[in-house]
């Protein structure tokens, strides 16, 4: 009696936890990426871009707007950015989050029975409500069911890193970047958009500037497992500086390992 009792607390168990790592499979991510939102046309109607998304199965939607330029950048109001959501079809918000430069975000939880009636059809919606300023933002959705986009395996993806950063000879700063993984970058990477994964750069804590692989990598040369190349910055170094490089930030790229994407270094003038 006993052992068949045990057996079946054993089996609830396991049940338990097979759900419990179905729920975590069925959340990922569905947007991940940088978008720009120019001045609101009239203080009551904000500039907005909006994403479709379809949820396939019970939970919580999770999204976040994270402004990380606002120009001009004084005088910014503190309700600036807005994130929300509503049912597709629908013109009433479901549920809206608005914030100042440090953005917002907001979570809305979806039960069997409103999936049935909505069918999984929302709609995310981004806007800005100043009229004077244009934001770059980083856009996070998170919903269940997502399906993550990409053929690699996690056992077989590229992975891009940040090198040496150095003083060349001519006394510029250069960063070093290269593919540490197993397989070639997306095509993505190369296609010349202007919103591409990217370098960016600080120095002393102020942001210095950005610029895409493509334009660094003309020859494609970090397309080839174990590929680098050095990216010289028209920056000559003349007295010592704390350089921060970040490659990828906006995690275009599925990357094997991502802690990599990240280097600072103090730096010294070049003696002669």
């Amino acid at each position: 009696m006993k052992q068949r009792t045990l057996m079946v607390v054993v089996l609830v168990l396991l049940g338990l936890l097979s759900l419990a790592c179905l729920a975590g499979a069925a959340e990922r991510l569905a947007l991940k990426e940088e978008i720009k939102l120019h001045p609101a046309p009239d203080s009551k109607d904000p500039y907005t871009l909006f994403y479709d998304i379809r949820v396939k199965s019970p939970g919580v939607i999770r999204m976040g707007v994270d402004p990380f330029s606002v120009s001009p950048d004084k005088d910014i109001p503190h309700r600036l950015v807005g994130i929300g959501l509503l049912r597709k079809g629908e013109t009433k918000v479901i549920k809206q989050e608005i914030g100042g430069k440090e953005g917002g975000k907001l979570e809305y939880s979806i039960d069997a029975l409103e999936l049935e009636r909505t069918r999984g059809e929302y709609r995310v919606i981004v806007s800005n409500f100043s009229r004077k300023h244009t934001l770059l933002a980083k856009l996070v959705v998170l919903y269940p069911g997502a399906e993550e986009t990409g053929a690699a395996s996690d056992s077989h993806r590229s992975d891009l890193s940040v090198g040496e950063i150095m003083v060349n000879e001519q006394g510029f700063l250069a960063v070093e970047l290269k593919n540490v993984g197993d397989a070639p970058l997306p095509r993505s990477v190369w296609s010349k958009d202007p919103d591409a994964a990217m370098l960016r750069l600080e120095i002393d804590g102020k942001k210095w500037g950005a610029s895409t692989i493509w334009r660094i990598d003309p020859r494609h040369a970090l397309d080839r497992p174990g590929g680098r190349v050095i990216h010289t910055v028209h920056y000559r170094v003349t007295r010592p500086v704390k350089v921060r490089a970040q490659i990828d930030g906006m995690g275009q790229i599925r990357e094997k390992d991502e802690r990599n994407n990240i280097k600072v270094m103090m730096l010294h003038p070049r003696q002669p």
